[in-house]
């Protein structure tokens, strides 16, 4: 979308999905750290990758190559808004971090959500679209990258209350997923979810976890507003996906839409 565009755009959302047939069906997002947007790219672009939008972290890319990641997923048939990697000084990927992404394909109807400018709700961690799906109306789309090594510390609280302030103040259907760099039970400490009135949704088996790092964890899972809590049909792990060390995680929605 334009920036300021608060008009959906790029498909038809809720009438084409009638348009299709009369066959309910599932709706699917995956969250994925690729650690690259390349990988990122090569996993969208893949057989394994089912889903109808994505929620992705750590694209390592600054402004130029966003652009020409932007321009990739759209020859493969998506929307994607990149916001931004900032600077490490050479630390990391040749100076880049972080860097979110949010995205759906492109004949369902995405935009910007209402007062936003751009998708980045806080700069090179968290970005969020408007996306016609999964419910009449659709949901608010968001990718969160929370800070590394930090764990529920207060510059992780700060960015999550900036989505927090306007998921609220939209007071909307919402997915959020994510790379929250923290189990779902250290999210839960920090009262977030809670607040914003979200409930957690991680892959249902223990193994494998989603980040391989290390002894192995799953910090790679959903947020999602209560009212979508009962369309949430499964959420798993995608396990045959090559990005390492996070693998992608996909949650599932039924719907009363139609395609």
């Amino acid at each position: 979308a334009s920036d300021g565009e608060e008009t959906c755009s790029g498909g038809a959302g809720h009438g084409a999905a009638k348009a299709r047939g009369d066959q309910p069906r599932r709706w699917r997002v995956d969250t994925l750290n690729g650690t690259t947007g390349r990988a990122a790219l090569d996993y969208v672009a893949s057989e394994l990758c089912i889903a109808d939008a994505v929620c992705l972290q750590e694209m390592a890319a600054n402004a130029a190559c966003a652009r020409t990641m932007q321009n990739d997923f759209k020859a493969r048939g998506w929307t994607v808004t990149i916001n931004d990697s900032c600077s490490t000084q050479g630390r990391v990927r040749d100076g880049l971090s972080a860097g979110t992404a949010v995205g759906a394909k492109k004949h369902w109807g995405t935009c910007l959500l209402p007062g936003q400018h751009s998708t980045v709700i806080a700069e090179h961690r968290i970005s969020a679209m408007h996306w016609m799906a999964v419910v009449k109306g659709g949901v608010d789309l968001a990718s969160v990258y929370l800070v590394s090594g930090e764990g529920p510390s207060a510059a992780n609280a700060g960015l999550l209350d900036a989505l927090g302030d306007k998921l609220l103040h939209l007071n909307r259907p919402f997915v959020v997923g994510g790379d929250w760099q923290m189990t779902s039970e250290d999210l839960e400490s920090m009262g977030w979810v809670q607040r914003v009135g979200g409930v957690i949704v991680r892959p249902s088996a223990e193994y494998p976890p989603s980040c391989k790092s290390g002894v192995g964890r799953t910090i790679d899972f959903f947020v999602v507003s209560k009212g979508l809590e009962h369309l949430v049909a499964d959420c798993y792990v995608v396990q045959q996906a090559r990005t390492t060390p996070h693998r992608p995680v996909r949650i599932e929605f039924h719907s009363s839409m139609r395609a």
